[in-house]
């Protein structure tokens, strides 16, 4: 037999081989899988590091964020005051301005805007980062503001630690925030910064240049007089109910050309050697008028003529020389002119006729008169027997289908006539023969080609008015009809007709019916201001003065149902006065006076006068006990609790936004 002990141990060793060489693949793999779970776990571990820096960078950001939103919402309640502008709008201006000028600690800035251009500054970023070891930020630095938002562009945030890196990339997105409010809150923090309350008129007939240094409210403005003139001073807004009336050498204009403010008011006329200088954003809902010899205006910033109505000539905002010899009519420096409405011939019983002009001059009224080959007789106008008139339409007497020139004929342009007739002596009556158009549009295009048949008639005409009106070239402008300009006896034609919008037109007509009833823009109600903020029921049942005193014994406020002269005499007795309320009228002769003035009558101004938001804030918790109860200044006004606060501080308001949506990250991603 063969011998196989040989093969049997050359098997064993072969088994014992393979074995060995199993169990190292086996332990290769252990030991393989066990330094993966151990680098996915430093992987990890660097991810939440990186992670957590990245969440910390956005928890800095919210911090800005709402830093931002309470200063902001604090510039509405005490800056915004009811009348620059739509609140919203306002608000999410003031929140990206005040996020572009905030520093953190270090006095780091976390953005920058150089012109058109913003970036984000990463050291501010690190400095939101509590432990930076081992952590790399880099990033894009580009910043784009959007209608809703602002983002920080490419973050990326690297974690090297223990051999192991991580790196995780993302977008920062900063939602614009709505402005919540309480109404009542703006109309309220908005009185201290008052000056002066008139419900009938605020006037001045003597005292030379009188600056009125803080906001006003007025049934209507005039001043009157040569050397006077009523400045707008240190001051917001400026409300007219009714219109202001320049006259006899007096002049309306601005103490600092530079401070913002707003001017609303129905309407604005200027007399005989009158000036109007303004200088920021006017609100008219009717005419600006230059009515009287010498008259001149001067307008800069921006001009809104908010009346459109096609039918009313006082809701229909346009500028109106209607004074011979006139001053210049200077528009030149404005950046954007809004006119809603055109201007009319004024005719009797209502019957008003529309013209096709923005801008006008009173003589291009020749423009709109029934050519005289179209009228029966020849002539425009023709007098008649007034007892030959009963019963008679006047309208057929003018031929629609005569041609004013070669292509057109009369009954192109309009889709009818206007008849005015004026009263003469004895038995006779004088009738003209008017134009009527359906639109301002078709009114504007006959106007148009009128101008270039008889442009230099027209001309002429205009330099018996006015000396000259100047436009602003390159300025936005939106008219519903045509605007003219005349410079150096040449007179030229511009303007967009139909172009402006009758939202936009809406929106600001209920704006100004808001502030001169409740002194905000989006607040409405019944009544006058004065109305809505005193308690007329409690006032009027006065019968004798109430002055209420500080907590150190000082009067600081007066009601009173008799009328006031704010003199030298009145301020040595009331050395610390801030609140004057009276039923009657005022004067303000003596210019030591610094707070608010409030009649249901008429406020004359001898002086200057200013705000003083801090001691009429304070004057309003003034007290009084009256038959043994105590009673404060505020429990004869319509003011609540609300001011109360807003004069030592709104933070909390801030607190309404929620930080976690505001600030957000956008296309994240780790690599």
């Amino acid at each position: 037999m063969r011998n196989n002990k040989g093969s049997t141990i050359i098997i064993v060793l072969i088994a014992l081989a393979l074995g060995s060489i199993l169990g190292t693949v086996l332990l290769f793999s252990s030991y393989t899988g066990y330094q993966m779970k151990v680098m996915e776990r430093g992987s990890k571990e660097n991810f939440y590091d990186a992670e957590q820096a990245l969440n910390e960078i956005r928890a800095g950001i919210q911090g800005a964020v709402s830093d931002a939103v309470a200063d902001a919402y604090s510039r509405v309640l005490v800056e915004y005051n009811t009348a620059l502008a739509d609140p919203e709008d306002f608000f999410k201006r003031e929140f990206q301005d005040a996020l572009y000028v905030w520093e953190d600690e270090s006095s780091r800035a976390l953005l920058n805007r150089i012109g058109v251009v913003s970036t984000y500054n990463i050291p501010t970023l690190e400095g939101f980062v509590s432990d930076m070891r081992g952590v790399t930020i880099q990033g894009d630095s580009v910043v784009t503001n959007g209608t809703d938002d602002i983002v920080l562009k490419g973050i990326h945030v690297t974690c090297m630690r223990g051999g192991y890196v991580s790196r995780v990339s993302t977008d920062v997105r900063i939602m614009l925030p709505d402005f919540s409010y309480t109404p009542s809150e703006v109309v309220l923090t908005a009185v201290p910064d008052f000056t002066v309350i008139a419900k009938n008129e605020l006037m001045q007939q003597t005292g030379g240049s009188v600056v009125v240094d803080g906001n006003a409210y007025a049934g209507q403005i005039s001043v009157r007089n040569n050397s006077n003139e009523m400045l707008i001073g240190d001051a917001n807004s400026f409300i007219c109910k009714g219109n202001i009336t320049v006259s006899s050498g007096a002049g309306f204009g601005v103490d600092n050309p530079d401070k913002a403010y707003a001017l609303w008011a129905n309407g604005i006329r200027l007399e005989t050697n009158a000036t109007l200088q303004l200088t920021q954003d006017l609100y008219l809902a009717d005419d600006l008028r230059l009515a009287g010899s010498g008259a001149a205006a001067t307008l800069s910033g921006r001009y809104f003529g908010f009346g459109n109505s096609l039918t009313d000539p006082s809701r229909s905002s346009s500028v109106l020389v209607s004074g011979k010899n006139t001053g210049r009519l200077d528009m030149s420096g404005l950046r954007s002119l809004m006119l809603g409405g055109v201007s009319f011939v004024s005719g009797t019983n209502n019957s008003n006729v529309l013209m096709g002009q923005s801008v006008a001059v009173k003589s291009d009224q020749i423009a709109y008169l029934v050519p005289a080959n179209a009228v029966t007789g020849g002539k425009n106008p023709l007098i008649y027997r007034t007892d030959e008139l009963a019963g008679v339409d006047l309208s057929a007497n003018v031929n629609l289908a005569a041609f004013v020139w070669e292509d057109r004929t009369l009954g192109s342009y309009v889709d009818g006539v206007q008849v005015i007739t004026y009263p003469l002596v004895g038995n006779q009556t004088l009738v003209y023969y008017y134009l009527r158009f359906a639109t301002a549009e078709k009114a504007s295009v006959y106007f148009r080609d009128y101008f270039s048949h008889n442009g230099q008639d027209i001309e002429g005409y205009t330099a018996q008015y006015t000396q000259g009106i100047l436009a602003a070239d390159g300025a936005k402008s939106d008219t519903a009809g045509n605007v003219i300009t005349f410079d150096h006896n040449a007179l030229t034609l511009s303007g967009t007709p139909s172009s402006v919008s009758t939202n936009v037109c809406t929106r600001l007509q209920n704006m100004f019916a808001n502030l001169c009833t409740t002194l905000s823009s989006n607040v409405g109600g019944t009544g006058d201001v004065y109305d809505y903020i005193v308690n007329t029921t409690k006032v009027n049942a006065l019968i004798a003065p109430l002055e209420f005193q500080n907590a150190s014994g000082a009067v600081v406020a007066i009601i009173t149902r008799a009328p006031v002269m704010i003199d030298r005499a009145f301020l040595t007795r009331y050395p610390d006065i801030k609140v004057v309320v009276t039923t009657d009228n005022a004067v303000v002769n003596s210019t030591g006076f610094t707070g608010l003035v409030i009649a249901g009558g008429s406020i004359e101004l001898q002086a200057s006068l200013r705000a003083d938001r801090v001691g009429v804030s304070d004057a309003f918790q003034s007290r009084l006990t009256v038959d043994g109860t105590e009673v404060t200044l505020l429990d004869y006004l319509k003011l609540g609790s609300e001011l109360n606060e807003a004069a030592g501080g709104i933070e909390s308001g801030a607190l309404n936004w929620d930080l976690e949506s505001m600030v957000k990250f956008s296309g994240w991603s780790k690599n």
